[in-house]
């Protein structure tokens, strides 16, 4: 008999597995995948697993995994179009100028679970009560960080200031790991099953922000000028003020979740994945790149998720609060020291289902 996922990966947890719901029943004239998730109950409108951790429930979706399209789609992105690009000799946060997002590669990802929210600070704190993660960095609230030894108004937030070891540490406490970056560009694009196409017509449908609506006025020369209707979908630089400064409660953007119902994959926080943070990663993938000089002109054939990386740099998805728009773009990707701490950086969990498993 094929072994279960609570008996593989959640030993002395209590898992609930929820079947799927199908439909718009909020709107049945709704067609579209992510306004009906906007519309409906997001409990019940996807698989997911409650996970009873010291009375803290860490809801998780299922995502079927499937093929789908890394990195920079420079037909709807007008940001990381090969017009943009300039070769630098640093290697700093951003100085490649969207060349590591770069070419844009057809991945097939295994089906997996992803976490339906970022890890709040009450979450890991539970953690770092049972002994099994180390105490995020503390401080005033202009600091921006949300573990604050307790704070009320603080246990509904996104953690940040976390560390990749630390984020690593909680997720290895569920019985689970941070997502590859393949995988999270799929819980936050949906992948060619969700968007109903295939091949280059899936590549050139791959939305440009986690919840699908495109905004073309937004180019690399804009800085934090964005729509006013951008800030109902994400939390940004343009509408986190320095008295409320700071990640904020997580979820509290409905109108952004993914066609997959994972909430904040646009702003709020970075967060952290288990790729390596390599600014050529792309581009090493790809079969057909010979020189990572100019991944833009890559044509690459399908290639499979690696799996998790561990370097000293790691990458970071989604941009956070003191980003523009820009930034937070499915496609854009920040590397730093898997030891740093800081005040925009937090995470979201993963769990692997293994071959043969039988959700139950």
């Amino acid at each position: 008999m094929a072994a279960t996922l609570d008996a593989r990966l959640f030993a002395g947890l209590t898992v609930l597995l929820l079947a799927a719901t199908t439909g718009c029943k909020a709107d049945p004239e709704c067609t579209d995948v992510q306004s009906c998730a906007a519309l409906e109950d997001p409990l019940l409108d996807a698989d997911f697993t409650k996970v009873d951790l010291l009375s803290r429930e860490v809801e998780f979706r299922r995502v079927d995994g499937g093929a789908t399209w890394l990195g920079c789609n420079a037909t709807l992105d007008g940001v990381c179009t090969p017009s943009s690009l300039r070769v630098s000799d640093s290697k700093s946060m951003w100085s490649q100028n969207y060349r590591e997002e770069h070419p844009q590669l057809p991945i097939t990802v295994a089906p997996f679970y992803m976490g339906r929210f970022e890890v709040t600070a009450g979450q890991y704190a539970r953690c770092v009560q049972a002994g099994k993660c180390v105490a995020a960095p503390t401080g005033k609230d202009v600091d921006g960080y949300n573990y604050v030894g307790g704070d009320s108004n603080k246990l509904d937030h996104a953690i940040n200031g976390t560390s990749w070891h630390q984020a690593h540490a909680y997720c290895r406490f569920l019985g689970g790991r941070l997502p590859t970056e393949a995988e999270w560009e799929f819980a936050a694009r949906g992948g060619c099953v969700r968007l109903k196409k295939s091949g280059l017509d899936c590549a050139r449908a791959m939305p440009t922000w986690s919840f699908g609506k495109e905004f073309p006025q937004i180019r690399a020369d804009v800085g934090t000028v964005v729509p006013e209707e951008f800030n109902d979908y994400a939390i940004l630089a343009s509408n986190t003020a320095k008295v409320n400064w700071g990640s904020q409660q997580v979820g509290s953007k409905p109108l952004g979740i993914s066609p997959w119902g994972m909430h904040d994959m646009t702003g709020n926080v970075w967060e952290w994945t288990s790729t390596s943070g390599d600014f050529d990663h792309h581009c090493k993938l790809c079969p057909e790149c010979d020189s990572c000089t100019k991944p833009q002109n890559c044509s690459c054939s399908s290639v499979t998720d690696p799996g998790p990386e561990k370097t000293t740099k790691m990458t970071l998805k989604g941009g956070g609060f003191t980003n523009s728009a820009k930034d937070t773009r499915v496609s854009a990707r920040m590397s730093i020291g898997a030891s740093n701490n800081q005040a925009i950086v937090g995470f979201r969990c993963a769990i692997e289902i293994p071959a043969g498993a039988v959700a139950n």
